[in-house]
């Protein structure tokens, strides 16, 4: 059996977290031929947008899907910059990632194959907030928050 598992390329100085790795490793040892095809990549960003706002103050909630985004995040912040800031993570790994770093985790999408669940979990978040908020996530990511943004915008009773 050959198996083609699509997996993110984690860019230095960024460490690519085990669960990856782990999984391949799994595969093989149940008999499958395992071909790593890297179909994105998580790397640090140089443009500091997501960390100077949230050293600003202006950022309630972080969405957050890897652990790679969130020790590039806690690299570029001190984590007392999260001061008043949720973060959000999408799956049981990258919350215990966004721990491992030193930081909580105000919520967790349980079923990281789908973002439907980590839009809800933001907009938990936001409704407990009792005001509409501000979301930011690495500039990698950018795609993805303009569609969370959308998402919750569009869906306000979740």
């Amino acid at each position: 059996m050959y198996k083609r598992q699509p997996s993110p390329r984690v860019v230095p100085p960024l460490v690519e977290p085990p669960v990856v790795p782990e999984f391949l490793e799994a595969l093989a040892a149940a008999g499958f031929r395992v071909a790593r095809v890297d179909a994105y990549e998580t790397r640090a960003t140089d443009d500091g947008v997501a960390a100077d706002a949230i050293r600003a103050g202006t950022v309630d909630v972080v969405a957050v899907t890897s652990t790679a985004e969130i020790d590039a995040l806690a690299a570029a912040c001190d984590l007392d910059a999260f001061a008043g800031v949720d973060v959000v993570a999408h799956g049981p790994v990258t919350a215990l990632g966004i721990r491992r770093a030193g930081l909580g985790v105000a919520e967790t999408n349980l079923d990281s194959s789908s973002f439907d669940g980590l839009v809800d979990a933001v907009a938990r978040v936001c409704r407990r907030r009792d005001r509409r908020a501000r979301v930011a996530a690495l500039a990698a990511r950018v795609w993805f928050v303009q569609w969370l943004l959308g998402q919750v915008a569009a869906h306000p009773d979740r």
